[in-house]
């Protein structure tokens, strides 16, 4: 009887201890930027599997509410390499996404700009109370997609 109630400590204390240092390590492997009230993270999606005709690329990008405030919409730009009026401009979305306070969400923004993204601009906060955040002026908020892993490991 006791043999087991030591076990069981044991393995709930290396429980904890992974748990933990898997949020530390994917913490750190999504870097999170934070634009007032407002934390982003951003990484090009795999398109290889969607069936489009048409070649796209996707960017995801989680939205963290740091407000006590539920958001309810957000306005973004992508922006692309060597962008150009011709070869790929930066490309505006709105999005109406609940985001309660404390919490994030997911969203994808697909493009069928050949030039891959540059990175990510957020525009625009609303929120459920009708108050709104943007960067001040002069200031921009922005967050470079993760590349694809694959992408990725070719750099290294």
């Amino acid at each position: 009887m006791v043999r087991t109630a030591s076990l069981v400590l044991l393995f709930g204390s290396l429980n904890l201890m992974a748990q933990t240092s898997t949020e530390i390590l994917d913490r750190a492997l999504l870097r999170q930027t934070v634009c007032g009230p407002i934390g982003l993270k951003a990484r090009m999606l795999d398109t290889s599997q969607d069936g489009l005709a048409e070649p796209h690329q996707s960017v995801g990008i989680t939205l963290n509410n740091l407000k006590s405030t539920p958001i309810v919409l957000e306005r973004y730009t992508l922006h692309f390499n060597a962008e150009t009026s011709t070869s790929g401009a930066p490309f505006e979305g709105e999005i109406k996404v609940a985001v309660n306070a404390g919490q994030e969400a997911l969203f994808a923004s697909l493009t069928t700009v050949p030039n891959p993204v540059s990175y990510v601009e957020v525009n625009l906060i609303k929120y459920a109370d009708g108050s709104s955040w943007h960067p001040n002026e002069g200031e921009v908020c922005k967050i470079v997609p993760r590349p694809l892993k694959n992408q990725a490991s070719g750099n290294r």
